[in-house]
């Protein structure tokens, strides 16, 4: 009798062992589903994700083949706008042309020549472009008896002496100075002493050329030059462009050559500056 009661209870535990096992199985088993099923729902939500990532860099493709196509286009025209026999136009910088007398084999060409140049004169061309804007390009004399000008040329590059005479080459420029009424107020406004023996204009020229050759020649391209501060003291002058260059020499004696008085003084607003006067002027361009 306690034979059949020790087998019996032998089967019983294991029944309960297998049932047991059966469930540790079961949930084994689930839980092993649970993670196959999680293992591919995140597969799949990657596989999305990098899809949609791949649809976002395909259109940031086709949005800047359709902006290069544009500009290229614009630049095209852009070119086009001035022309005439020996007139090249041609890349100076990454994004930036020109339009100027060339010779065959591609050299500069003079095509004309500055007369009557002051120090303090300034050279203004609108043969310099950028992405289809047509910005122009600025420069001061500082010393006319040398034939030196001080440019801010090119972006990433420092402002530097220049020969005079590269600018006969371009397609058209513009050659100003301070008219003599302009230059008297600035001086007495200033409180200089007027040097009698000679022109007003000649005079404050003199001054402008020496500090722009003084305090701005070395200094970098800066294309947003006049944010925050459009006149900065000499000793935190730190950035500049063609234009605000010789808008700066200019300020620094109380006379503002920019004519719409905006953050951004361009070589157009100078050229359409009340206090300059035109001594000569080449090429056919309104300014």
């Amino acid at each position: 009798m306690k034979k059949v009661k020790i087998i019996t209870k032998i089967e019983n535990i294991n029944a309960v062992c297998k049932r047991r096992l059966r469930t540790s199985a079961g949930v084994q088993e689930e839980s092993h589903r649970k993670k196959k099923n999680a293992k591919r729902e995140t597969s799949a939500a990657k596989r999305i994700k990098a899809l949609g990532r791949l649809r976002s860099i395909l259109l940031l493709i086709l949005i800047a083949l359709a902006a290069f196509v544009g500009i290229t286009a614009v630049d095209a025209v852009t070119c086009g706008q001035v022309h005439g026999d020996g007139i090249v136009c041609r890349k100076i910088g990454f994004i930036t042309k020109e339009e100027r007398y060339r010779d065959e084999d591609g050299g500069l060409k003079s095509e004309h020549q500055f007369t009557d140049v002051r120090n303090g004169d300034i050279f203004i061309s609108m043969s310099t472009h950028t992405l289809g804007w047509r910005h122009g390009h600025a420069a001061i004399v500082i010393d006319a008896e040398r034939g030196i000008t001080l440019e801010a040329a090119l972006w990433g590059k420092p402002s530097e002496k220049m020969r005079m005479r590269h600018w006969s080459s371009y397609a058209n420029a513009v050659h100003l100075r301070v008219s003599e009424e302009a230059a008297a107020s600035a001086l007495a406004a200033s409180g200089i002493a007027r040097d009698t023996s000679i022109a007003a204009s000649a005079q404050l020229g003199c001054l402008a050329a020496a500090f722009a050759e003084e305090y701005e020649n070395g200094v970098m391209y800066g294309l947003f030059s006049g944010i925050p501060d459009k006149a900065p003291a000499p000793s935190a002058f730190e950035k500049t462009q063609c234009a605000h260059l010789v808008w700066y020499a200019y300020k620094q004696f109380g006379l503002d050559l920019d004519a719409d008085g905006s953050w951004l003084v361009t070589p157009r607003d100078i050229a359409k500056s009340d206090k300059l006067v035109v001594i000569e002027a080449f090429g056919d361009y309104e300014y």
